[in-house]
């Protein structure tokens, strides 16, 4: 069974996101603190700002809370492959066997590069699971 979009290419998303979120959260908080007519560097998002009106107020809120969604989904796709790098390096075929549970769980959480991975892992070590 294949994986979804959202799992398969879960870093370029999650990365496309952190950008989207960030420019968002940029704009709302520059227009919500400079109001209608922003100075300096920021006189850039001028036409941004006066085009979103009072909705500029909840991209303020929305923003940061898209941005912490996205920087957790990503800090846990890195935690995740990290944790399964670490299990699978290993030569004991009793230290796999004794971790199988969690390195199918974290093969099928990740993209399906991790399952051939896996797979190869337990071809070498002759696991027949």
């Amino acid at each position: 069974m294949s994986n979804t979009i959202w799992t398969e290419y879960r870093p370029e998303l999650g990365l496309t996101f952190i950008i989207v979120f960030s420019f968002i959260s940029l704009v709302g908080l520059v227009g919500s603190i400079a109001g209608p007519e922003p100075q300096g560097i920021f006189n850039i998002l001028q036409d941004t700002i006066q085009f979103l009106g009072s909705w500029v107020y909840w991209l303020a809120i929305l923003g940061p809370l898209g941005l912490t969604a996205s920087l957790w989904w990503d800090l846990d796709y890195i935690f995740k492959a990290r944790k399964l790098k670490g299990l699978i390096d290993t030569g004991s075929k009793a230290k796999f066997l004794k971790n199988i549970d969690d390195i199918d769980y974290l093969a099928w959480r990740l993209p399906m590069k991790y399952k051939k991975v896996v797979m190869e892992k337990k071809l070498e070590l002759r696991i027949k699971k």
